[in-house]
C-alpha cells in the first residue's frame, strides 16, 4: 500500500507525530507504514495531531482496502474515542464509508464496516446531545446494511478484536435519527443510501467467493 506523495499537511503530521512515543523516524517515512504513523496520531490525545491524521486517511480512503486490518488505524478498529473533535469524528467516518464503497463487494468487507460502525455507536455518550447526534447519524449507516447482514445465516460478526452480534447491530440501527445540522443530515442520507446499493452487492457475492482479510493481497 502507498499513500499519495506528501503535501504540507502530511509533513505537518509527521513533525506533530513525532513528538508521540514509540513512533520511530524510518515509521514515518515508509509509505507502507503510514497507517502506523495515522495509528499513533490518533492514540496521542493530541487533538491537532488527531485531527490531521484523519485528514490524511480521509483524503487516501479510496486507496485502502477495507477488509484488511493493515489498511485501517487499531485506534478506530471496532473502538472509539467519543472525546475526539467534532471534524475528526466526520472525517474517520467519511473515511469509512468512502473506503467500503471503493473497495470489494463481499462479506467480509460487509461485516467489517458493520463492527467499525458499531464500535462508533458503542462508545459514544448516549446521554449527551453530541454524542445523540453521532449515535443518530451512525444508526442511519447501520440500518442501511443490516437487511444484508440478516440474509447471510449467522447472528455473529467479528473484526479485529471486536465481536458483536446481530441483535446489537439492529438495536444500533433502530438508533437511527435525523440530525439536526442540515448539512450532517443530507451527507449521512447519501451515504446510507450508497451503503444500502453497496451492501446488497455483497449479498450477491456468494460466500466461497469472498477472500479472507489475511489472504487478500495487500497493494
Amino acid at each position: 500500500m502507498t499513500l499519495c506523495a506528501p503535501t504540507a499537511a502530511d509533513r505537518d503530521l509527521r513533525v506533530v507525530v513525532s513528538c508521540v512515543p514509540m513512533v520511530s523516524i524510518a515509521a514515518q517515512i515508509r509509505g507502507g507504514q503510514a497507517i502506523l504513523v495515522i495509528d499513533a496520531a490518533l492514540l496521542s490525545k493530541k487533538r491537532a495531531a488527531q485531527l490531521v491524521a484523519a485528514e490524511v486517511l480521509c483524503r487516501n480512503a479510496t486507496r485502502l482496502r477495507s477488509d484488511q486490518s493493515l489498511h485501517w488505524p487499531s485506534a478506530v478498529e471496532g473502538s472509539w474515542d467519543k472525546s475526539f473533535s467534532a471534524r475528526t469524528k466526520l472525517l474517520i467516518v467519511q473515511a469509512l464509508v468512502n473506503m467500503t464503497l471503493a473497495g470489494p463487494t463481499d462479506e467480509c468487507a460487509l461485516r467489517a464496516v458493520a463492527v467499525r460502525l458499531y464500535g462508533i455507536w458503542d462508545s459514544e455518550d448516549s446521554e449527551s446531545p453530541e454524542g445523540k447526534r453521532v449515535r443518530g447519524c451512525i444508526g442511519k449507516l447501520l440500518k442501511a446494511v443490516t437487511p444484508a447482514l440478516e440474509s447471510l445465516g449467522y447472528r455473529d460478526f467479528i473484526q479485529g478484536n471486536r465481536a458483536v452480534t446481530l441483535d446489537q447491530l439492529c438495536r444500533a440501527a433502530d438508533s437511527a435519527r435525523t440530525n439536526p445540522d442540515g448539512f450532517l443530515d443530507q451527507m449521512s442520507d447519501r451515504y446510507a443510501c450508497e451503503l444500502s446499493s453497496w451492501a446488497q452487492k455483497c449479498r450477491d457475492v456468494p460466500a466461497d467467493k469472498a477472500e479472507l482479510p489475511y489472504l487478500a493481497s495487500a497493494e
